[in-house]
């Protein structure tokens, strides 16, 4: 099994992998299929919950990003309003990943403006987001 903990990691987009005795505990799911045994714990922590909103967010900018006929190489100005708190500490504490993944070089605190502005209003777990870009 550790010789494909990496591949296993990367298909079930999961943080690590163990080898041992299955747990018995609340927050387990329990698999058995032809003598093998695979338990998964299924409890979501705040840290995992930013990061899917996170994960979210850049895929919503990618999006944009694509709508705004951008190239893939393209450096962006890039500025997100959120109203929802979750999804600003999500911004918050995924700023830097946020940035590399779309391209950002360039983060602005306050709405853009001016020629080659991209706006659209997207949605994040079920919350409202302004996405504005300018290819630099």
């Amino acid at each position: 099994m550790n010789r494909f903990a990496d591949i296993v990691l990367d298909e079930l987009n999961i943080k690590t992998v163990r080898l041992g005795t299955l747990p018995n505990a609340a927050g387990w799911q329990v698999i058995d299929d032809r003598g093998l045994q695979v338990a998964i714990a299924t409890t979501v922590t705040e840290e995992l919950r930013l990061e899917g909103l996170a994960r979210e967010l850049i895929r919503q900018v990618q999006n944009e990003r694509k709508n705004a006929k951008l190239d893939l190489l393209d450096k962006i100005a890039l500025h997100l309003a959120v109203e929802s708190p979750e999804l600003a500490k999500a911004i918050a504490a995924h700023r830097n990943t946020i940035a590399t993944s779309v391209q950002a070089n360039v983060w602005s605190d306050s709405p853009l403006s001016g020629d080659g502005v991209h706006t659209a209003s997207v949605k994040v777990d079920g919350q409202p987001v302004t996405v504005t870009l300018r290819k630099l």
